[in-house]
């Protein structure tokens, strides 16, 4: 299985719709994003939506391609730093009080987000989805800014 929506809500606010949608991850996760068409979770028929946002409790980076229908996941590549390299202590960077790394002298190794460096964000890779993201609580958030066609 890949991307399951569920629909939570919709509702007509003026001349636009809304919806909202729950997203469930399993399996893998394919090059390019994973298929997810949010018109049939909806029930729309006619019309992609004009905007939509996406909430994650584990705070993960999801997109919504309207063209391709796939939504989407970027995250910021780590540093990967191995300790026991004997850095001297000019250049030391402490791990523990999450300043970052660039070398450390203790044994133990750490991996520092990608953001501390002020790293762009890149899609993730295709393979099976980690745990951060099958165990995330997502929501989608859609919304049209003309009635589109429900079907009958």
């Amino acid at each position: 299985m890949a991307a399951v929506g569920t629909l939570v809500s919709r509702s007509k606010a003026g001349a636009s719709f809304e919806a909202l949608v729950s997203i469930v991850l399993s399996g893998n996760y394919p090059a390019g994003g994973d298929p997810f068409d949010v018109t049939t979770v909806v029930g729309f028929i006619n019309r992609q939506p004009w905007t939509v946002s996406f909430t994650s409790a584990n705070s993960m980076i999801y997109f919504y391609d309207k063209v391709n229908k796939k939504i989407v996941i970027r995250d910021f590549p780590v540093v990967n730093v191995v300790g026991g390299q004997g850095a001297a202590s000019a250049v030391q960077i402490n791990p523990d009080s999450n300043v970052g790394v660039f070398g450390k002298t203790a044994a133990t190794t750490r991996v520092i987000p990608g953001r501390t460096f002020g790293f762009t964000q890149v899609e993730i890779p295709a393979a099976a989805y980690p745990a951060d993201f099958t165990g995330d609580t997502i929501l989608m958030y859609a919304e049209w800014f003309a009635t589109p066609q429900l079907p009958t």
